[in-house]
């Protein structure tokens, strides 16, 4: 899931347009496939693994997302991955270079907090054979053994299944049928909080986002009033 602070932040060249990759989506579909692949990258960006589903119910609630027509939008993908720039693998569809970007990103954040803990600046070794190096470690040790204790607790506790309660003020919230919810929550219940492949549910909002929320599970609108006949 994106941090808060990167949330909406991905890095990409300045000459990305000019990708022969690029050239050749363009020739296709002009600067209207330029706009649509990088809002369809921005959306990439939003999920947990930066790839989306590529069944026609991800693909109904893609389209919906970028305002575009869903064959459109999918004759759109299929050009895209011809031409290399998404992959189409298991049953999702990703861009390889965003992941690397991602990847990249990840590793100097995660560089930044190891020097930040440092003071920003590689720690001295003590010598070896100084007799206050293990009354250091006990202490240190001692102050470390709660915070791991904490994290394997946490890793062991990773994913609570919710409630139908949930799920249905969830699929309410936003727009779609307490039946669907119901009919959502008893799928994954069922399997035991495991997708179709025999996968475990990490997040179940996402889960429910990819695969539940279409246009044929949104609440139906009724008109208070009659059309009146002429």
């Amino acid at each position: 899931m994106a941090h808060k602070k990167d949330a909406y932040y991905f890095s990409h060249d300045s000459s990305a347009s000019r990708d022969i990759k690029m050239l050749k989506i363009k020739y296709i579909y002009g600067w209207e496939g330029i706009g649509l692949f990088w809002g369809i990258i921005e959306t990439l960006r939003e999920t947990t693994d930066f790839k989306f589903e590529s069944n026609k119910d991800s693909i109904d609630l893609l389209s919906s997302i970028l305002q575009v027509d869903a064959n459109k939008l999918q004759t759109f993908i299929n050009d895209a991955i011809k031409v290399g720039l998404f992959i189409e693998s298991d049953g999702y569809f990703y861009s390889n270079s965003l992941n690397d970007r991602m990847e990249e990103m990840n590793k100097k954040r995660l560089t930044g907090i190891a020097n930040g803990k440092k003071g920003g600046r590689p720690t001295k070794e003590e010598p070896k054979n100084n007799p206050n190096n293990n009354l250091k470690h006990n202490l240190n040790e001692s102050k470390t053994k709660p915070l791991k204790e904490k994290k394997e607790k946490e890793k062991k506790d990773i994913f609570i299944p919710p409630v139908l309660e949930d799920v249905i003020i969830y699929f309410d919230e936003n727009g779609y049928s307490k039946e669907a919810a119901t009919k959502a929550f008893n799928y994954y219940n069922n399997l035991g909080w495991k997708n179709s492949k025999g996968n475990q549910v990490l997040n179940w909002k996402n889960t429910m986002l990819n695969n539940w929320f279409t246009p044929q599970n949104e609440k139906k609108k009724y008109h208070l009033y009659p059309k009146l006949m002429n």
